[in-house]
Order: structure tokens, then C-alpha cells, then sequence
């Protein structure tokens, strides 16, 4: 990452903030709560963590991580707010995420994860990425031209990342560029 010291010093004082904030968030844990007040603070927990990582590696990471990320991270309320997506389509992201959700579950019905070769692993691996990336067209589909244009420019200059590995598979040779969309 080629910290600075700077940047390694604060690390220690951002995660306590963090730590204190989210505390505070989750005073008597996720039991007495509703789904949606899980949701709310689960966005909020990811809007603190985001600030403090925003306030020690500076842009150029929130850039990295909506690359990776792709158009699903249209679906975090920071993201959706800077967009100024309107109520609808808010409602429509919701809704593609909550049927994009539900496929996946049910891709993962009777899968033995333990026991799969690792081509089967890197076969449900791309099943999972295609599902991704079909549920991030749709979400793209949903934005005006400007939400667009800002969405683009909000990743900054592309990346090559790595191609994605399931868990237990052998890493791909060669590095290939992460579809945005």
C-alpha cells in the first residue's frame, strides 16, 4: 500500500473511532432489532468505515473500491446520495438487489462447497460473477446520462485488477481488467 507515516499513524486513531462509533450504533447488539433498523445501521457502520478509510488513503482508494465494487455499489446510500438517485430509483435498486439476492440463494441450493473440485469452484466462482455483473447492467440501466457520467467519473482512472479466485482454487496467470459496466 506504501503507507506514509502519517497514514500509519492515524490508523490506529481512526479504528478506535470507529470502534467507538459503531459501539454506540449496536448498544444491545442485533437482537431487539427489526430488519430495517439492522439495514440502517449496518449502512451506517459502512459509512464510518468508509470516512475513516477515505481520511487515511485519501480518494484514490474509494476510487479502487467502487471499480471493484462495480454499479452494486450504487446500492450503498453514500453512493446512492452522491448520485442523487431519486425515491424511485431507490426503490428500483432495492428491489433488483433484493431479487438479485434471492437468485443467488437459490444458485446455492445443495451446493457442496467442502467437496467441489476446485473447476467446480472456479465454474459456481463465475456463475457468481456473471450474476453480479448482470444485476450491476440493471442497475446502470436505471441511471440518467449525468448519473452516469458522474458515476464514472466518481471511479477515477481504471485499474487492472486481478481475475477474481474462488477460495481453495489456484490464482489465474494473468491479470485481467474488471468489467465496470
Amino acid at each position: 500500500l506504501k503507507l506514509t507515516p502519517e497514514q500509519i499513524s492515524m490508523i490506529d486513531v481512526k479504528q478506535q473511532e470507529v470502534r467507538d462509533a459503531m459501539q454506540a450504533l449496536y448498544p444491545g447488539g442485533f437482537g431487539q432489532m427489526t430488519p430495517e433498523e439492522r439495514q440502517q445501521r449496518m449502512a451506517k457502520a459502512q459509512e464510518l468505515q468508509d470516512k475513516a478509510v477515505v481520511e487515511i488513503m485519501g480518494l484514490r482508494f474509494r476510487q479502487l473500491e467502487l471499480q471493484q465494487q462495480g454499479p452494486v455499489a450504487i446500492t450503498r446510500k453514500t453512493v446512492a446520495d452522491e448520485l442523487k438517485l431519486t425515491d424511485a430509483q431507490q426503490k428500483q435498486v432495492a428491489d433488483l438487489q433484493t431479487q438479485a439476492n434471492a437468485d443467488r440463494r437459490a444458485a446455492m441450493q445443495g451446493v457442496d462447497y467442502q467437496n467441489m473440485s476446485d473447476t467446480d469452484r472456479q465454474a459456481l466462482a463465475a456463475k457468481m460473477w456473471d450474476m453480479q455483473k448482470s444485476e450491476g447492467d440493471k442497475i446502470l440501466a436505471l441511471l440518467t446520462d449525468t448519473q452516469k457520467t458522474q458515476w464514472k467519473a466518481m471511479q477515477g482512472t481504471p485499474f487492472t485488477f486481478p481475475a477474481p479466485v474462488a477460495p481453495g482454487a489456484a490464482p489465474a496467470a494473468v491479470p485481467v481488467a474488471v468489467p465496470k459496466a
